[in-house]
């Protein structure tokens, strides 16, 4: 990163109120280790929340059933801990992080069916080739079966 042990250790200290870590060190730190906890701490203060995307991958149509399957799951999942949680007309501290929890893996299912389904997108070649020598507009068309 550039910096020395001590600096950094400083300027991670909450503390220390002499050395800041910058945006450009932030997101140098998140890339050396992986952790994007200073991105969710960001995204939480102005009420979001932090999703990692997926790498787009060209899976076969059999992968995207089963990613339409595994979000449905969570789904049901999210919609059946609430149901049970809500019974008593309060959601307890415990319930709250549970729902939490469900949310979150629908979120990530999500994520993943919406990164095959790029990666699938981006795979396609068009299967009309436009003719320069014609004034129509070029129309695309993309052959979505698979084998």
């Amino acid at each position: 990163m550039g910096l020395g042990k001590q600096v950094l250790l400083n300027k991670v200290n909450v503390n220390n109120t002499t050395h800041h870590l910058t945006l450009l060190e932030a997101v140098k730190l998140m890339q050396v280790t992986n952790d994007f906890r200073i991105l969710s701490a960001l995204a939480a203060e102005f009420g979001g929340i932090y999703v990692p995307r997926p790498q787009a991958l060209n899976v076969s149509a059999d992968q995207l059933i089963g990613d339409i399957s595994n979000m449905s799951l969570k789904f049901g999942t999210l919609i059946q801990e609430v149901a049970k949680d809500i019974v008593d007309s309060r959601i307890t501290p415990n319930e709250m992080k549970s729902i939490e929890k469900q949310a979150n893996d629908l979120r990530v299912a999500l994520e993943v069916l919406l990164a095959h389904i790029r990666g699938v997108h981006k795979q396609k070649t068009p299967t009309k080739k436009h003719s320069q020598a014609t004034s129509e507009p070029m129309h695309l068309q993309y052959d979505c079966t698979h084998d």
